[in-house]
Protein backbone atom coordinates (compact mmCIF):
# COMPACT_ATOMS: atom_id res chain seq x y z
CA UNK A 1 0.00 0.00 0.00
CA UNK A 2 2.54 2.01 0.83
CA UNK A 3 4.08 2.10 -2.53
CA UNK A 4 0.83 2.45 -4.52
CA UNK A 5 0.34 5.87 -2.44
CA UNK A 6 4.01 7.00 -3.23
CA UNK A 7 3.25 6.00 -7.36
CA UNK A 8 -0.09 7.73 -7.19
CA UNK A 9 1.18 11.11 -8.44
CA UNK A 10 4.32 10.80 -8.87
CA UNK A 11 6.59 11.16 -12.58
CA UNK A 12 8.41 8.29 -13.45
CA UNK A 13 11.41 9.59 -13.93
CA UNK A 14 13.35 13.09 -12.57
CA UNK A 15 16.56 14.37 -13.29
CA UNK A 16 18.23 16.98 -11.50
CA UNK A 17 20.11 20.00 -13.44
CA UNK A 18 23.77 18.26 -13.78
CA UNK A 19 21.75 15.03 -15.58
CA UNK A 20 22.41 12.59 -12.38
CA UNK A 21 19.55 10.97 -11.43
CA UNK A 22 17.45 12.20 -7.92
CA UNK A 23 17.34 8.82 -6.54
CA UNK A 24 21.47 8.62 -7.11
CA UNK A 25 21.95 12.34 -5.34
CA UNK A 26 19.27 10.83 -2.54
CA UNK A 27 21.53 7.90 -1.78
CA UNK A 28 25.03 9.67 -2.15
CA UNK A 29 23.49 12.27 0.30
CA UNK A 30 22.21 9.97 3.25
CA UNK A 31 25.62 7.92 2.93
CA UNK A 32 27.70 11.25 3.73
CA UNK A 33 25.70 12.49 6.99
CA UNK A 34 26.56 9.71 9.38
CA UNK A 35 25.46 12.31 12.19
CA UNK A 36 21.67 12.41 10.61
CA UNK A 37 20.92 9.14 8.63
CA UNK A 38 23.23 6.92 10.10
CA UNK A 39 25.41 6.80 6.98
CA UNK A 40 26.12 3.46 4.80
CA UNK A 41 25.09 1.64 7.98
CA UNK A 42 21.45 3.26 8.01
CA UNK A 43 19.58 3.94 11.38
CA UNK A 44 16.82 2.24 13.40
CA UNK A 45 13.97 3.80 13.37
CA UNK A 46 11.15 3.90 16.25
CA UNK A 47 7.07 2.97 16.20
CA UNK A 48 4.78 6.12 15.13
CA UNK A 49 3.14 7.60 17.37
CA UNK A 50 -0.01 9.60 18.72
CA UNK A 51 0.61 10.73 21.95
CA UNK A 52 0.23 7.64 24.08
CA UNK A 53 -1.14 5.67 21.11
CA UNK A 54 1.42 3.70 19.24
CA UNK A 55 1.47 2.15 16.07
CA UNK A 56 3.57 -0.92 17.19
CA UNK A 57 1.39 -3.61 15.62
CA UNK A 58 0.72 -4.87 12.01
CA UNK A 59 -3.12 -4.19 12.69
CA UNK A 60 -2.20 -0.62 13.24
CA UNK A 61 -0.39 -0.28 10.42
CA UNK A 62 -1.94 -1.56 8.09
CA UNK A 63 -5.00 0.76 9.11
CA UNK A 64 -2.77 3.75 9.20
CA UNK A 65 -1.68 3.17 6.01
CA UNK A 66 -4.88 2.23 4.53
CA UNK A 67 -6.51 5.60 5.62
CA UNK A 68 -3.72 7.40 3.84
CA UNK A 69 -4.16 5.31 0.89
CA UNK A 70 -7.77 6.23 0.54
CA UNK A 71 -7.08 10.09 1.37
CA UNK A 72 -4.71 9.87 -1.33
CA UNK A 73 -6.85 8.02 -4.07
CA UNK A 74 -9.33 11.09 -3.38
CA UNK A 75 -6.92 13.54 -3.67
CA UNK A 76 -5.83 12.27 -6.77
CA UNK A 77 -9.00 12.34 -8.24
CA UNK A 78 -9.59 15.74 -7.18
CA UNK A 79 -6.30 16.51 -8.67
CA UNK A 80 -7.33 14.86 -12.01
CA UNK A 81 -10.77 16.57 -12.19
CA UNK A 82 -9.63 19.75 -11.84
CA UNK A 83 -8.42 22.59 -14.17
CA UNK A 84 -4.52 21.58 -12.45
CA UNK A 85 -5.61 17.86 -13.66
CA UNK A 86 -6.50 18.93 -17.18
CA UNK A 87 -3.17 21.14 -17.73
CA UNK A 88 -1.49 18.26 -16.68
CA UNK A 89 -3.01 16.06 -19.19
CA UNK A 90 -2.42 18.68 -21.51
CA UNK A 91 0.85 18.76 -20.57
CA UNK A 92 1.89 15.16 -20.58
CA UNK A 93 0.13 14.56 -24.43
CA UNK A 94 1.93 17.77 -26.03
CA UNK A 95 4.19 20.23 -24.04
CA UNK A 96 4.12 22.40 -27.72
CA UNK A 97 0.08 22.50 -27.62
CA UNK A 98 0.07 23.29 -23.72
CA UNK A 99 2.51 26.20 -24.10
CA UNK A 100 0.43 27.63 -27.25
CA UNK A 101 -3.16 27.89 -24.78
CA UNK A 102 -0.75 29.77 -22.00
CA UNK A 103 0.08 27.04 -19.69
CA UNK A 104 3.28 27.90 -17.70
CA UNK A 105 4.53 24.16 -18.14
CA UNK A 106 7.59 25.18 -16.24
CA UNK A 107 5.56 26.16 -13.21
CA UNK A 108 3.48 23.54 -13.40
CA UNK A 109 6.30 21.20 -13.63
CA UNK A 110 7.68 22.48 -10.38
CA UNK A 111 3.82 22.39 -9.01
CA UNK A 112 3.81 18.25 -10.11
CA UNK A 113 7.72 17.71 -8.50
CA UNK A 114 6.87 19.10 -5.46
CA UNK A 115 3.59 17.44 -5.01
CA UNK A 116 5.01 13.93 -5.84
CA UNK A 117 7.95 14.94 -3.59
CA UNK A 118 5.24 14.94 -0.89
CA UNK A 119 3.52 11.59 -1.56
CA UNK A 120 6.84 10.14 -1.77
CA UNK A 121 8.30 11.52 1.39
CA UNK A 122 4.66 10.30 3.62
CA UNK A 123 5.04 7.12 2.08
CA UNK A 124 8.89 7.04 3.01
CA UNK A 125 8.17 8.06 6.64
CA UNK A 126 5.35 5.51 7.22
CA UNK A 127 8.03 2.74 5.56
CA UNK A 128 10.69 3.72 7.29
CA UNK A 129 8.57 3.82 11.15
CA UNK A 130 6.89 0.10 10.11
CA UNK A 131 10.28 -1.40 8.97
CA UNK A 132 12.37 -0.45 12.40
CA UNK A 133 15.29 0.28 10.07
CA UNK A 134 16.69 2.17 6.92
CA UNK A 135 19.58 2.49 4.89
CA UNK A 136 20.59 3.79 1.55
CA UNK A 137 20.03 0.53 -0.56
CA UNK A 138 16.51 1.27 0.20
CA UNK A 139 16.81 4.00 -2.50
CA UNK A 140 18.81 1.97 -4.65
CA UNK A 141 18.67 2.10 -8.48
CA UNK A 142 16.81 -1.35 -8.76
CA UNK A 143 13.98 -0.17 -6.26
CA UNK A 144 13.56 2.62 -8.03
CA UNK A 145 13.28 0.65 -10.84
CA UNK A 146 10.68 -1.63 -9.17
CA UNK A 147 8.71 1.43 -7.91
CA UNK A 148 8.59 2.76 -11.92
CA UNK A 149 7.44 -0.64 -13.24
CA UNK A 150 4.21 -0.86 -11.00
CA UNK A 151 3.14 2.29 -12.60
CA UNK A 152 3.79 1.00 -15.86
CA UNK A 153 2.20 -2.43 -15.88
CA UNK A 154 -1.00 -1.05 -13.76
CA UNK A 155 -1.09 1.70 -16.40
CA UNK A 156 -0.04 5.48 -16.13
CA UNK A 157 -2.09 8.25 -15.66
CA UNK A 158 -4.83 5.98 -13.87
CA UNK A 159 -5.26 6.19 -9.88
CA UNK A 160 -6.39 2.03 -9.93
CA UNK A 161 -3.72 1.26 -11.84
CA UNK A 162 -1.16 2.30 -9.79
CA UNK A 163 -2.67 0.42 -6.64
CA UNK A 164 -3.01 -2.67 -8.90
CA UNK A 165 0.96 -2.35 -10.38
CA UNK A 166 1.91 -2.43 -6.59
CA UNK A 167 0.05 -4.91 -5.58
CA UNK A 168 0.87 -7.06 -8.18
CA UNK A 169 4.66 -6.30 -8.27
CA UNK A 170 4.34 -6.73 -4.28
CA UNK A 171 2.63 -10.65 -4.79
CA UNK A 172 3.97 -11.92 -7.63
CA UNK A 173 7.39 -12.83 -6.17
CA UNK A 174 5.35 -14.69 -3.07
CA UNK A 175 3.64 -16.89 -5.01
CA UNK A 176 6.75 -17.36 -7.72
CA UNK A 177 8.51 -18.12 -4.45
CA UNK A 178 8.23 -21.94 -5.43
CA UNK A 179 10.28 -22.16 -8.35
CA UNK A 180 13.61 -21.34 -6.71
CA UNK A 181 16.08 -20.58 -9.50
CA UNK A 182 13.63 -20.15 -11.84
CA UNK A 183 11.91 -17.38 -9.99
CA UNK A 184 13.16 -14.27 -11.91
CA UNK A 185 12.77 -15.52 -14.93
CA UNK A 186 9.11 -16.47 -14.87
CA UNK A 187 8.83 -12.89 -13.11
CA UNK A 188 10.08 -11.49 -16.02
CA UNK A 189 7.96 -13.11 -18.38
CA UNK A 190 5.28 -12.21 -16.60
CA UNK A 191 5.86 -9.20 -17.08
CA UNK A 192 7.18 -8.45 -20.93
CA UNK A 193 4.22 -11.05 -21.72
CA UNK A 194 1.85 -8.27 -19.57
CA UNK A 195 3.45 -5.00 -21.17
CA UNK A 196 3.21 -7.28 -24.90
CA UNK A 197 -0.25 -7.89 -24.45
CA UNK A 198 -1.73 -4.62 -22.85
CA UNK A 199 0.64 -2.13 -23.74
CA UNK A 200 -0.72 0.93 -22.27
CA UNK A 201 -1.22 -0.92 -18.95
CA UNK A 202 -3.43 -3.30 -17.24
CA UNK A 203 -6.32 -0.86 -16.22
CA UNK A 204 -6.26 1.59 -19.24
CA UNK A 205 -5.93 -1.54 -21.42
CA UNK A 206 -8.73 -3.50 -19.98
CA UNK A 207 -10.80 -0.08 -19.61
CA UNK A 208 -10.45 0.69 -23.70
CA UNK A 209 -10.99 -3.16 -24.60
CA UNK A 210 -14.15 -2.97 -22.33
CA UNK A 211 -15.63 0.35 -24.22
CA UNK A 212 -14.94 -1.03 -27.34
CA UNK A 213 -16.82 -4.12 -26.43
CA UNK A 214 -19.85 -2.62 -24.69
CA UNK A 215 -19.95 0.98 -27.32
CA UNK A 216 -22.89 1.13 -29.64
CA UNK A 217 -20.86 1.50 -32.67
CA UNK A 218 -23.30 3.47 -35.58
CA UNK A 219 -22.96 3.59 -39.39
CA UNK A 220 -19.42 4.92 -40.17
CA UNK A 221 -18.57 5.73 -37.07
CA UNK A 222 -15.08 5.02 -35.66
CA UNK A 223 -14.34 3.84 -31.88
CA UNK A 224 -11.07 4.11 -32.17
CA UNK A 225 -9.11 7.39 -31.25
CA UNK A 226 -6.88 8.94 -34.23
CA UNK A 227 -3.37 9.67 -33.26
CA UNK A 228 -2.74 13.11 -31.72
CA UNK A 229 -6.58 13.40 -30.58
CA UNK A 230 -6.09 12.66 -26.79
CA UNK A 231 -4.05 15.59 -27.25
CA UNK A 232 -6.51 17.78 -29.08
CA UNK A 233 -9.32 16.96 -26.60
CA UNK A 234 -7.61 17.78 -23.19
CA UNK A 235 -6.47 21.18 -24.52
CA UNK A 236 -9.93 21.86 -25.86
CA UNK A 237 -11.72 21.33 -22.50
CA UNK A 238 -8.24 23.03 -20.72
CA UNK A 239 -10.08 26.28 -23.03
CA UNK A 240 -13.36 25.34 -22.34
CA UNK A 241 -13.04 24.71 -18.45
CA UNK A 242 -14.94 21.46 -19.16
Amino acid sequence: MASATTWLVIPLHRQTNTGRPAYSSIRIMSENLPTKTGGPDGLTTTPLSFGSFAINTDLRSYALVSVVLVVTVVLSQNLERSAAGRALRALRDSEIAACAVGIDTYRLKVRAFVASAAFAALSGALTAHYSGFITPDMTGFLRNVELATMVVVGGRGSTVGAILGAALLTALPQLLGGLADYEMVVFGLILMGTMIILPDGIVPSLSAKWRGLTAKRGPGVKTSAAPGQETHESVWRLESGK
